[in-house]
């Protein structure tokens, strides 16, 4: 099946090859040129991407852009210039001529259609629509190898489908998909990064971290005796902010209960530079999803560096103090603003490092086992103190009578 498919792809690479027409004048004049020559993309206001299961509508604000479906949350700044830059910069690699029969075989034919492609409408103010672009197939490169092709650019046309133009660019940034268009990093805090850990919530035993001895390395408070931490559990706690990702956003009209945030788990972590989050982990009855809420504050009180500094500092290490704690309250008022008004959901994996309980973090300590190599050491020494050898199992055991002897 792979040989026939590779040789099916092989086939309309060629047949598509020698239904334009190179040496019209047509064909080289579009060659190199802009696919979109009149788009200015400071002018644009909407950008709206339709594909036959989802669009995405993404609105430019006073301030942000944002995703219309998506609760009109923030979408990503990089994202938006990424896509229009792309499109602005879009040029002709090959022009297609192909039967209007053919054209949904690459792709390009209208969204309602079950073929249909990917359509792209650019617009500024009022509505007044300044590009469009209809994006079909990638255009698959062939290779001597069974599913060894890759591709290498993707059909498009600027006119629903009058002109079909090849372009390099795979253009798969460019996605329907309103997800596609969040920023879903949430915190990238470092477990290195803090000076305390805690976990609470009802029926749980608190957990809490702490920095204990020089080395400032969080440790769990309160260990019995015969406790000692989990290395493993105790860094997949401490590190839980690094690299955390929301997979999805919850309708903000979802109340407490059906999101479990009535009584939710309460994990909170305070960086070195003062910084406070807290994670509320709503976890809704019989549902696998959890849903993530952020919260973010600054007090200079719990600056690990102030406290350092707080006597005998230099006037030059009070300025640059002064600097720092600026900056921290600031990332914290602007991580509030962000994160603070939503309701995320997250993977399960995450929820597992922020859920962590107690009972996970602590083991019972092995007896440490004696060493082998100091026997003969304390044999020579209950010789030496009794002057007698010692005892074993063979010399307590009754003598053997002799062979023979039944007596």
């Amino acid at each position: 099946m792979l040989i026939m498919a590779a040789v099916a792809a092989v086939l309309v690479f060629f047949a598509l090859r020698s239904t334009r027409s190179p040496s019209s004048e047509q064909a080289l004049d579009a060659l190199g040129s802009a696919v979109l020559p009149e788009l200015d993309v400071n002018a644009v206001e909407t950008i709206t991407i339709s594909a036959p299961s989802s669009t995405t509508t993404v609105t430019r604000g006073e301030s942000q852009w944002t995703i219309q479906e998506k609760f009109n949350y923030p979408a990503s700044f990089a994202k938006v210039r990424d896509v229009l830059i792309d499109l602005m910069e879009l040029t002709v690699s090959d022009r297609i001529d192909v039967d209007p029969g053919r054209r949904a075989d690459l792709g390009i034919a209208p969204v309602s259609d079950p073929q249909g492609g990917t359509e792209v409408s650019l617009s500024g103010t009022d509505g007044r629509v300044l590009a469009k672009l209809l994006l079909g197939n990638e255009r698959q490169r062939p290779s001597q190898t069974p599913g060894g092709g890759y591709p290498d650019g993707r059909y498009v046309s600027p006119d629903g489908g009058e002109n079909i133009y090849l372009v390099s660019d795979t253009l798969f940034s460019v996605s329907a998909k309103p997800i596609d268009w969040i920023e879903t990093e949430l915190l990238s805090v470092q477990g290195a990064d803090l000076q305390s850990v805690s976990v609470i919530g009802s029926g749980r035993e608190p957990v809490s971290l702490t920095q204990q001895g020089e080395s400032g390395e969080l440790s769990l408070a309160e260990l019995a005796e015969n406790e000692e931490a989990d290395a493993s559990r105790l860094s997949s706690l401490q590190n839980a902010l690094s690299y955390l990702n929301a997979q999805d956003l919850a309708d903000p009209a979802l109340g407490d209960k059906e999101t479990g945030m009535a009584d939710p788990v309460v994990y909170t972590a305070v960086d070195k530079k003062g910084i406070t989050y807290v994670l509320q982990v709503g976890i809704p009855e019989g549902e696998t999803v959890r849903y993530l809420r952020i919260q973010t504050s600054f007090n200079e009180n719990d600056s690990l560096r102030q406290q350092a500094l707080a006597e005998d500092a230099s006037e030059e290490d009070t300025t640059a103090l002064a600097a720092e704690l600026k900056e921290a309250d600031e990332r914290a008022k602007e991580l509030n603003a962000k994160l603070g008004k939503w309701t995320y959901i997250i993977p399960d994996y995450k929820a597992e490092s922020l859920l962590v309980m107690r009972s996970d973090l602590v083991k019972e300590k092995e007896e440490p086992e004696e060493d082998a190599a100091d026997a003969p050491a304390e044999a020579a020494s209950a010789e030496a103190i009794t002057g007698q050898p010692p005892v074993n199992a063979s010399q307590d055991a009754a003598p053997e009578a002799p062979a023979g002897d039944l007596k």
